[in-house]
């Protein structure tokens, strides 16, 4: 079953948008960076990151990149990604005036393997998937 045209825009616009998002307010120098904000920053890793692993699973399935793959593969791959991105993003920001934090990273691997199992879990019960469905 192939999924319609405006779910994989949607996936593809959302899952952009917040990489784009994350990759920028991770990125610029730490004394542009607003500081308006009411709660711990790690908080804010856990949370961005939850979003990146909801839209990151949910652009995997609809553009059906793994077709023949378990869901195993599927969470795996998405875990991946979104480990690489903020693996790498932490290896990147102390050559942008920004300093590199282990606890960062581990609330960023937190909050996205919270959301690739959040996504999981929709797709699973609410939406139905066709690939969720039991044969």
């Amino acid at each position: 079953m192939e999924y319609s045209g405006y779910k994989r825009r949607i996936s593809t616009v959302l899952w952009v948008c917040v990489n784009a998002v994350i990759l920028v307010l991770s990125l610029i120098p730490m004394g542009q960076v607003v500081q308006h904000v009411s709660f711990n920053d790690k908080i804010a890793h856990g949370i961005a990151y939850a979003v990146l692993g909801f839209v990151t699973y949910g652009f995997i399935v609809y553009h059906e990149l793994f077709q023949s793959r378990s869901v195993f593969f599927l969470i795996s791959s998405a875990l991946f990604y979104c480990w690489f991105v903020g693996g790498g993003i932490e290896l990147i920001q102390p050559f942008v005036g920004r300093s590199r934090d282990v606890f960062d990273f581990l609330f960023d691997i937190l909050g996205s393997s919270v959301g690739i199992f959040g996504a999981y879990w929709v797709m699973r019960r609410a939406l139905d998937t066709h690939f969720y469905r039991k044969q």
